[in-house]
């Protein structure tokens, strides 16, 4: 969220271009308050004091959407969100998913 927030169109960055970011987040200049930004919904639901269910994450060490994994798993941990962070090798693909479907449902389970 916070490397797209404000891209005008014409835009693109080493991921996807301005039209792809509209089309899954919406007004991209509204991002900060936005439902479908999860650091809003977070705060949101903390400033209400309403549960957050536990979060699981898994994200590989060479996937290219490392660093926005990490950004997230910090606000999550600054805000004292309960979730579980998995991280190993691997890439954004159903090799690597496919390695953390039986973990995460798991964890569901528990």
């Amino acid at each position: 969220m916070n490397g797209i927030k404000g891209m005008k169109p014409g835009s693109h960055n080493d991921i996807a271009d301005y039209d792809y970011y509209t089309q899954i987040f919406g007004d991209l200049d509204k991002l900060d308050e936005s439902e479908n930004n999860p650091e809003y919904l977070v705060t949101e639901r903390l400033k209400k004091e309403e549960k957050i269910q536990p979060i699981f994450m898994a994200c590989g060490s060479e996937d290219f959407l490392l660093n926005e994994n990490h950004e997230f798993r910090d606000f999550l941990l600054k805000n004292k969100v309960d979730f579980t962070y998995k991280e190993s090798t691997g890439i954004h693909d159903w090799k690597f998913w496919n390695e953390y479907l039986e973990p995460a449902i798991q964890w569901l389970i528990e």
